[in-house]
């Protein structure tokens, strides 16, 4: 009898170490989208980027490019520059931080299509490998060309 128990008990600390293990492998932030575009900027993107998981992320390193910006009339803009890189050292559990996508330069024409690509290189503890996600946004237009909020993609 106490055989079977300690034969239970060992059982189940390999699976809860194994169901941890696998768990920390899989943990990666998340990513929030606001639901509107700022009127004053709307090729302003600001993401929420979340830890969510028990243990901290490190070397958390993000750019944000536009993938896509086409003008209603003409061809499209290939030109634009990106401004939105950004890096923390630490995003610990439970902890957020804000990351930004722009263009260099206003953009008033109507629009047919703009896109965004957020890019977020970090490692998880206790592996310092180097983990890659990607999340892409599109802008949802209204009837104008204009840029009424930004959408995340499925991946």
């Amino acid at each position: 009898m106490k055989q079977l128990s300690r034969r239970k008990l060992w059982s189940s600390a390999a699976i809860l170490v194994i169901g941890a293990t696998v768990g920390m492998l899989m943990s990666r932030p998340s990513i929030a989208t606001p639901t509107f575009a700022d009127p004053r900027d709307p090729f302003l993107l600001t993401v929420t980027i979340q830890n969510e998981t028990l243990l901290p992320f490190r070397q958390i390193e993000f750019t944000c490019d536009p993938t896509a910006v086409e003008l209603a009339a003409g061809p499209p803009l290939g030109d634009y520059k990106a401004v939105g890189r950004g890096f923390a050292r630490v995003l610990r559990a439970r902890q957020s931080m804000q990351a930004q996508c722009s263009v260099g330069y206003p953009i008033t024409a109507p629009l047919k299509r703009a896109e965004y690509r957020l890019s977020l290189q970090y490692s998880s503890f206790p592996w310092m490998a180097t983990r890659t996600m990607v999340q892409d946004f599109a802008a949802q237009l209204n009837a104008n060309g204009q840029i009424e909020k930004w959408v995340a993609r499925p991946q």
